[in-house]
């Protein structure tokens, strides 16, 4: 088995759904380095959509495809880098929030916690520890290679099924 195909397993295996496409759409593309090149992260679909020459929901279902993230969760992200860049720069948490566009720094630290699982003042006195992965790629092999032949084995007939 290949790097690759237990990559896709993988993936498979999380029901994410579909991989993202190879080419980005270009539409895509554009509203992308507008956000980036903006400092105004309060924009919204519709504008950006109308932007690139799309409908709201068209956009929105093209954006969560190419990028992986909804526009609004994508926003978030980036908002949620400038506050750290800012925080790592040295700014105190309030001005932190806000440069990087939330209503204060409760706002920022509630949602840096639900985002990322710690708050942005345990990020900044470097108190972090790793989750060591209970699997090492020899053990995923052999779990793969018992799912494929199981599948193999055991698909249910129609009767089961039902």
């Amino acid at each position: 088995m290949t790097t690759l195909d237990l990559i896709k397993f993988c993936l498979s295996s999380l029901n994410i759904g579909s991989l993202p496409a190879r080419r980005p759409d270009p539409r895509i593309t554009r509203s992308l380095i507008k956000i980036n090149a903006s400092n105004n992260l309060r924009v919204s679909q519709e504008e950006i959509a109308a932007e690139v020459c799309l409908s709201p929901s068209r956009f929105a279902h093209l954006f969560k495809q190419q990028v992986g993230l909804p526009l609004r969760r994508y926003l978030l992200w980036r908002k949620l880098s400038r506050a750290v860049l800012a925080i790592a720069r040295g700014e105190s948490m309030t001005d932190a929030a806000h440069a990087a566009d939330f209503s204060d720094s409760a706002h920022l630290t509630r949602t840096f916690n639900e985002m990322f699982g710690i708050k942005p003042s345990t990020m900044m006195q470097g108190k972090f520890f790793e989750i060591p992965s209970p699997f090492t790629a020899t053990e995923l092999e052999k779990k793969y290679d018992q799912k494929l032949s199981l599948i193999h084995i055991s698909e249910p007939t129609r009767q089961e099924a039902i």
